[in-house]
């Protein structure tokens, strides 16, 4: 600090540096024997890994460091630091702390097996730094490395802190040791930031006058991660001791946001030319003619400016000032030495290519430069030439030896100096500067004569330099020139400081009207096309194996067997829980299989069968009960015993009048496959596999709770495969996982066909989807974690007759064979079941990529990503704001508030049009025409979506003509606009943890990209390049898009059939059609400024919209179909129903007919075919509850008719009714039928 000054030499540098080392490892050992960090494999694993963590925290602080400065260099905003170095505080030393620090921090969080308190991790993570720096120390000391002081000074004062701390015994005391570790770390952190403070005052000017050719970003950044890294790394261990490290990680990261933002903005422009503190831009500018000899050519003349540019920023700042930059052009005449240009440096010759060349008229020489060959003479094959030039006071004179010959003295030194290598070429310099009296050098030069007989030998150039204006006359041009040139920058040799208003909007001329109409209709059909190819290869199933192929392919799947069981089951007909179908027929099925698979067993399998008989009770939104349902389970051991057990589970029961192929006899089948396949060879599993038949799964998930509560071996369940249905045939999808258990991702990752998308999890969790599996008995009744896959295609047969074995392709149980195969083999080797306690659980993201991979990130990851990729979509708009001159004024914002104005506008105006045509339609009561005809839903709500969200840009773009922007820029800047309304969404859904912002992510990170390359590449001033560009990587987010909505509109069509007749499922689908077809349709929107003539094609698309509506109300547009090929059937619930009211005054009896309609056209679509509907009256008797029926989500239709023949008696009987103070005790019991849902006798009871 300028008090004193310590000075040291020889040997006592190298005593010092070794005593200070050893006192250090002596006082970190004593630490560690105090702490008892004994001589084991785990106390040596626990410093290993601290070394690791604290080396890591550097390597990626240097990654992200390096990364901040390509960014910023990349889209040519670099050196904003210049003229504010304040902002290298915020831009560098903050994300440094921040990353260095987060790592440190998520090891903390994340590293629960050392049981040592925080206090004592903070100190042993504070000395196995300080034995790194120390380490350092010694490298240092060895290779005679001076500067190892500064580092010697923390390992000094922190060993000073904890000899202290020992000393006092204060190591146990948390606030004490960190408060004295703190001020002793005080004054090598005072001294390194005076260090620091004098090198960053010297490097930054520096980084004005290093050359264009050097990021001057990875200098300064690098230099302030050095200087950052030893003086945060005292403080690093106390991040333990914080209770919410990540709120002040979060702070600092949002202080790097802003500084990060600022850069792109007016305080972020580097140079000054103020009095008070300049920080100019530096250039060397010639007026340059040069004269080029060639030994039988002749000469060849040139003139112009030439800019030797001095910082990374040159020339691209002063373009807009300096109109001549419009003529440079690339530099020539290359086979001269250095191109004929006045280079005096190696720096100079680096960056030669990196210079300006414009071509002007010839200067005023005050005088001629002159290079005269005075003598030549031979001796020995040594050629001596003689020369003298004559003319400026500063001369530079180049020699370089060819064709073989060689330099062998030069007469004005003793020793050659290193040449300067130029293409391959040595090249001698030799700089003169006259001083008083006439400006003349005599020089002899002397070359090794080569072997190559009447070659020339060397190269000679001369260059003359005049540096004082006041002895010479600029030309006009050049006078023009040097004035243009703004207050910020300093010219070199003279000085000017001329002042230059530029425009707030550079003018594109507006040539991009080239793209004709019909171009634009057909990229939208091509954009609907792109649609037809990801339905056409999401519907490719992996080819099926069979009996034949096993011999090629042993340890694969087999179709062929598993689809022989399945055709047994569904032969048997609906198994309904209670009669003889499924408590008999398919037990006893399913019983002969898994003894045949036993036999056929490996001998090394131990192979447990139990038929269990359980009953039981639970809530299920209403209580259910049960009592004699049956489960079959089968127990594969693992080699050697555990209590760790991987559950996979399907049902064999159900629903009536269904033979339940997909749901759930595909999947029994497929873990008998599954079953037999895992015992045909050696056993090697970790864990124990048990396969669950469950019996009763459509009464409300019963059997499965008898499992998980009351079953042998359901405690030592760690992990669950359930499999569903929910349609028939396709691809299983992965609909739930976990919950919060990332781990479970990554082996489904790993699976052939990995079919998953969060989004499925958040809307089933959401209770949109009227269903519910055995999953949720698993997890909230058995604590485990899991899968939870389901068929969701096809769903018009789920729980009818058409939910039989011919619909399911044979693709359909090899992919979900081969994934449920493999998913097993992982999970029942995954040491993770044996230590599931030590798992971390956190929410994740997961999605696959058209069936093909897999994509999942959890926890703060899902955080760090979104934000940063909203931050690089910030970066990247503003840079273009910047380059089209959009700068921070009212017109600006203006311009930016009506886009987006717009934008917003085109979305509600879309919805606003969407909602009326589900109103009308569905008042004119014909609803659902898409459903057995999704093909209509493109041209009845995609088509028109498309017409009135762009006909509102294309509306804007016509009539705002307050703006001079060429429509190229327009078309990006729209682009730009409308890709930051995704970013906000982005980060809204960041905050309010939504997993399935993901989706929205896709499109920011790729339309993000296109254009950092377009700028990257300088392509924004092409329109078909840009544009080309912008659609490229707009294909993979919106194929993408495609598939997600494929997936969505193939599981919520069908669903429309049985959500009941109160919702409007119009509306519905006509919301989820807008949702998805504005997020695909927003990377195109902007492209409509390009257009010749839009109107043409909204006309176009209007009248395909006017079609399909039309389409609507015709026999094409019927809902339903009994196609065999494939059924859309409409559903109803009918009872044959009779109901007996007793009362306190005797007994109502009624019966007829209960119809439950399941979807909007309810009874309507039925009337002509049905007489009896004639007669159907209002429900009556609702003096009891639910009027005497049995309670549903629907109003129902009552005809009334005669009684029903029931096959027994079902009653209710008051067994007992006891009363005890104020408590009313009734004992009853209900008989009659296998399941008892609502009783048919009602009582009422005082």
């Amino acid at each position: 600090m300028g008090l004193f000054m310590v000075s040291y030499s020889g040997s006592t540098i190298i005593i010092l540096n070794v005593l200070v080392s050893i006192l250090s490892l002596a006082v970190a050992l004593k630490s560690f024997y105090d702490f008892n960090l004994a001589l084991s494999y785990e106390s040596f694993k626990y410093i290993g890994l601290c070394v690791l963590v604290m080396l890591s925290s550097i390597i990626f602080a240097l990654l992200f460091v390096l990364g901040v400065a390509v960014v910023i260099d990349s889209l040519k905003f670099s050196m904003s630091w210049y003229g504010n170095t304040w902002i290298i505080l915020g831009l560098y030393n903050v994300p440094v702390i921040v990353v260095s620090f987060g790592i440190v921090a998520l090891y903390n969080n994340y590293n629960t097996k050392v049981n040592l308190g925080i206090s004592i991790h903070a100190q042993l993570q504070a000395h196995i730094l300080r034995l790194i720096w120390t380490l350092l120390v010694l490298i240092g000391t060895c290779c005679g490395i001076r500067s190892t002081y500064a580092i010697l000074v923390i390992v000094l004062f922190q060993t000073a802190s904890f000899l202290v701390i020992h000393i006092f015994r204060l190591q146990y005391s948390v606030h004490k040791w960190a408060m004295v570790y703190v001020v002793f770390t005080l004054i090598p952190n005072i001294f390194l930031m005076k260090s620091g403070l004098e090198f960053v005052s010297l490097m930054v000017p520096i980084c004005g006058r290093i050359g264009s050719e050097k990021n001057p970003e990875i200098i300064v950044g690098v230099a302030v991660l050095v200087l950052t890294i030893p003086i945060s790394s005292s403080y690093a261990p106390l991040l333990v001791l914080l209770r919410k490290p990540h709120l002040l990680l979060a702070t600092l990261s949002a202080v790097f946001v802003i500084f990060f933002i600022i850069v792109f903005t007016p305080l972020g422009f580097p140079y000054s030319g103020t009095e008070n503190s300049p920080a100019p831009q530096r250039y060397w500018i010639y007026h340059l003619q040069k004269q080029i000899h060639y030994d039988n050519s002749g000469t060849k003349n040139k003139s112009g400016f030439f800019l030797f540019n001095l910082d990374r920023n040159s020339p691209n700042s002063i373009k807009q000032y300096v109109s001549e930059m419009k003529s440079m052009t690339e530099i020539e005449d290359c086979d001269a030495i250095f191109c004929g240009l006045p280079l005096a440096s190696p720096r100079m010759v680096s960056t030669l290519y990196r210079s300006t060349w414009i071509p002007a008229d010839p200067p005023i020489l005050p005088t001629d430069i002159d290079l005269a060959l005075n003598s030549k003479t031979v001796e020995d094959g040594i050629i001596v030439f003689n020369f003298t030039i004559l003319g400026a006071d500063s001369m530079s004179i180049y020699l370089s030896p060819k064709n073989g010959a060689k330099l062998d003295a030069i007469s004005l030194v003793e020793n050659l100096p290193d040449p300067i290598v130029w293409e391959k070429r040595s090249v001698y310099l030799i700089m003169y500067t006259s001083g008083k009296g006439k400006p003349q050098l005599t020089f002899t030069v002397s070359i090794k004569k080569p072997d190559v007989w009447n070659a020339s030998v060397v190269d000679v150039a001369v260059a003359g330099k005049f540096m004082n204006d006041k002895y010479f006359v600029k030309t006009k041009a050049y006078e023009y020139f040097l004035a243009q040139f703004p207050k910020w920058t300093t010219l070199y040799p003279w000085l000017e400081l001329p002042t230059m208003e530029c425009n707030k909007f550079k003018k594109m001329k507006n040539g991009a009207h080239s793209v004709s109409p019909i171009i634009g209709l057909i990229f939208i059909i091509s954009i609907f096309g792109l649609y037809g190819v990801v339905y056409l290869i999401d519907g490719i199933l992996p080819k099926s194996l069979t009996i034949a192929d096993e011999k090629d392919y042993p340890l694969h799947f087999i179709t062929e067997r598993a689809q022989q069981h399945l055709k047994a089951l569904t032969s048997i007909g609906p198994r309904v829980v209670g009669y003889a179908e499924n408590e008999i027929q398919a037990v006893a099925y399913l019983t002969e299989a898994i003894n045949s698979i036993r036999q056929l067993a490996h001998a090394s399998h131990t192979i447990d069968f139990d038929l269990q008989l359980v009953s039981g009770s639970f809530i299920y939104s209403t209580i259910s009960a049960y009592s004699n349902v049956q489960n079959i389970v089968v127990k594969l051991h693992a080699k050697n015993s555990t209590n760790n057990s991987l559950l996979v589970n399907a049902h064999f029961d159900s629903a009536p009048t269904s033979p339940g192929g997909s749901d759930d006899g595909i999947h029994c089948a497929i873990m008998l496959e599954v079953l037999q396949k895992l015992t045909q060879t050696v056993n090697n599993l970790q864990h124990n596999i048990i396969f669950l038949f469950n019996g009763a799964e459509e009464t409300g998930l019963q059997a499965s709770h008898g499992f998980i509560t009351q079953h042998k071996w359901a405690k030592e369940v760690r992990v669950v495969i359930n499999l569903e249905a929910t349609g028939v045939g396709g691809k299983e999808i992965l609909f739930q996982s976990g919950p919060n258990s990332p781990w479970l991702i990554r082996y489904y990752k790993k699976v052939p066909h990995p079919n998953g998308q969060v989004f499925g999890e958040e809307i089933f969790q959401s209770g949109i989807i009227p269903s519910d599996t055995d999953f949720r008995i698993f997890r909230d009744f058995g604590g485990a974690i899991g899968f939870d896959f389901a068929y969701d295609r096809n769903g018009y047969g789920y729980h009818t007759k058409f939910d039989d074995i011919e619909y399911i392709p044979n693709g359909t149980y090899q992919h979900t064979g081969n994934n449920i195969l493999a998913l097993i083999r992982y999970l029942a080797n995954a040491p993770e079941l044996a230590n599931m306690h030590e798992q971390v659980r956190e929410s994740v993201v997961y999605y696959d990529f058209m069936g093909l991979f897999m994509v999942s990130y959890s926890g703060l990851t899902i955080t760090i990503v979104n934000v940063l990729v909203s931050i690089f979509s910030l970066a990247v708009a503003l840079k273009s704001f910047y380059d089209f001159n959009l700068a921070l004024s009212y017109e600006s914002f203006k311009y930016i508030g009506l886009c987006i104005l717009v934008m917003l506008s085109s979305i509600i105006f879309a919805l606003l049009f969407v909602l009326g045509v589900a109103v009308v339609i569905d008042s004119l009561k014909f609803s659902m025409s898409w459903y057995n005809n999704t093909w209509i839903i493109l041209g009845l709500y995609s088509v028109p979506i498309v017409v009135v969200s762009s006909g509102v840009v294309a509306l804007y773009n016509k009539y705002n003509t307050k703006v001079s922007l060429g429509i190229s820029i327009h078309a990006q800047l729209q682009a730009h606009i409308l890709r930051l309304i995704w970013t906000i969404i982005v980060i809204i859904g960041t905050c309010y943890g939504i997993k399935s912002t993901y989706i929205i992510l896709m499109i920011v990170l790729f339309q993000t990209a296109s254009f950092l390359v377009i700028h990257i590449f300088r392509l924004q001033y092409s329109v078909h390049t840009w544009a080309i560009i912008h659609v490229i990587f707009t294909l993979i987010p919106n194929i993408f898009l495609m598939k997600c909505g494929l997936e969505l509109i193939s599981l919520v069509v069908p669903l429309s059939g049985r959500i009941g007749s109160e919702q409007n499922p119009e509306i519905i689908i006509g919301g989820l059609v807008l949702a998805l077809t504005i997020l695909i349709s927003s990377s195109y929107i902007p492209f409509l400024a390009l257009l010749r003539k839009p109107h043409l094609v909204l006309v176009s698309l209007l009248l395909v919209f006017l079609v399909f509506f039309i389409i609507v109300f015709t026999p094409l547009g019927f809902p339903y179909s009994d196609s065999k090929a494939s059924p859309a059937p409409q559903r109803f619930w009918i009872y044959h129903y009779q109901k007996e009211l007793d009362y306190k005054n005797g007994t109502r009896n009624k019966s007829g007919f209960l119809i439950f309609s399941l979807d909007r056209n309810a009874i309507n679509s039925i009337k002509n075919y049905v007489p009896e509907l004639s007669n159907m009256t209002e429900i009556e008797d609702c003096d009891a509850f639910f009027c005497g029926i049995p309670p549903s989500f629907q109003q129902p239709t009552w005809i009334p008719g005669d009684q029903p023949i029931l096959p027994r008696s079902i009653g209710l009987r008051l067994n007992s009714q006891v009363v005890e103070g104020s408590m009313i005790t009734f004992n009853f019991t209900a008989f009659g039928t296998f399941f008892i849902y609502t009783l048919k006798k009602f009582l009422t009871l005082y």
